[in-house]
């Protein structure tokens, strides 16, 4: 069985800012104590990771995050906008008749 630290260890080696450690240990085992198991903070820190990107301007230091029960965070789930290219939609609402994009603008703001 693991013991406390190596599951800190593990916690500390994966947490994309590691700043403070002392605190985020006390942290840490403030959680464990409370009956937050080591898997529950790991999930929560893996979504928290692939999520990353939309929150990268700020991370924060790892002992608020875990005293704020962020392994327990949700995420949406974004869908990327597929943008269609303007000559296909051209082509599917008005024939392929617009010469140019602001053309085929131009005709869209018109039927609507």
């Amino acid at each position: 069985m693991a013991t406390p630290e190596d599951g800190f260890n593990s916690f500390w080696a994966r947490y994309p800012r590691r700043i403070a450690r002392m605190d985020a240990e006390k942290a840490y085992g403030q959680m464990r104590r409370k009956g937050v198991t080591h898997d529950r903070i790991m999930a929560g820190l893996e979504r928290f990771l692939e999520n990353l990107p939309e929150q990268a301007c700020y991370i924060p230091y790892p002992a608020s995050w875990l005293r704020a029960g962020r392994f327990d965070d949700e995420y949406e789930v974004s869908v990327p906008v597929v943008r269609e290219y303007w000559a296909d939609e051209c082509q599917r609402e008005h024939g392929g008749t617009c010469s140019r994009q602001w053309d085929h603008v131009y005709k869209m703001r018109e039927s609507a």
